[in-house]
């Protein structure tokens, strides 16, 4: 098949989520799916530990006065507690970025460990809601992944974990990659400004609530970046410096992607879509 090649080597701004919307794909993350995956992934992940910034060091310039300027904000990672990565992390060394090519009996898309993966990789599907099918199909003698939907009225999303069932509670450090590649084709049918998009969104430790196996203590939107479906099959090239910064919650005021704290790539659409039939084939890191 002809494949077209998209490469985005620019941090994109112009693309960046506004109002709820990419927030909310976001969020969906942490809802429930077929195997507990909350990236959100939204892909779309669950532990106790509390990352708060606010290494709870009450830092009180008062040398014993009573003005205690406590520095303790409890929405960013914590220092003084352990993180989900000494639970589980892997490094890759960017020798294969293989992660699914999608190439096995269609009955064994949610196998763990998956297959398909390389580089230390393992991590398996899962999507939300249970109202969205997902499925391996055949494209004309090569297997690649459905995902479709009509009048869900919720946010969906289908995710990709990098370790694990649904990534959480583990990190994997992707630093010796660019970004994330795959292709892509379909249709998304919605109302308002998310006609014809899906958002893939970088879920990370440090953005994955810790009610979900992640590091954040509290709520939040992941890195993002809006891809327009094509009519068809074409390969895009994603950056880890290309995705928008988060636009909801607890991560609004990060500004840079935690690639060595990877747990899942999430591809979602919007709550308002009135249908959407996409496929996706030969996810990897480049």
């Amino acid at each position: 098949m002809k494949i077209t090649l998209v490469l985005i080597n620019v941090l994109v701004t112009g693309l960046a989520l506004g109002g709820g919307c990419a927030e909310e794909t976001e969020r969906a993350a942490t809802a429930d799916s077929d195997s507990d995956t909350d990236s959100d992934t939204d892909t779309d992940t669950d532990s106790d530990t509390d990352t708060d910034t606010d290494s709870d060091t009450d830092t009180d310039t008062d040398s014993d006065s009573d003005t205690d300027t406590d520095s303790d904000t409890d929405t960013d990672t914590d220092t003084d507690g352990d993180s989900v990565c000494d639970i589980l992390s892997v490094t890759g060394t960017g020798s294969n970025g293989m992660m699914d090519d999608l190439e096995r009996d269609p009955a064994l898309l949610q196998q763990y460990p998956n297959p398909a993966q390389e580089d230390g990789r393992d991590g398996s599907w899962s999507w939300y809601p249970s109202a969205a099918t997902v499925e391996i199909v055949d494209d004309g003698g090569n297997a690649v992944l459905e995902y479709s939907g009509t009048s869900l009225g919720a946010w969906t999303g289908v995710t990709l974990a990098f370790l694990g069932t649904n990534g959480g509670n583990s990190c994997y450090d992707g630093t010796a990659y660019t970004g994330v590649q795959f292709d892509i084709q379909g249709n998304v049918t919605s109302s308002g400004p998310l006609n014809g998009i899906v958002i893939v969104s970088i879920v990370t430790a440090e953005t994955q609530s810790d009610a979900y196996g992640g590091d954040l203590n509290g709520s939040g939107g992941h890195f993002n970046y809006q891809v327009t479906v094509p009519a068809a099959w074409t390969t895009i090239q994603i950056p880890w410096t290309s995705f928008n910064t988060p636009t909801w919650g607890d991560t609004i005021s990060f500004t840079n992607i935690a690639d060595d704290k990877l747990q899942a790539i999430d591809w979602g659409i919007s709550d308002m879509a009135s249908s959407f039939d996409v496929f996706i084939d030969n996810i990897q890191l480049y």
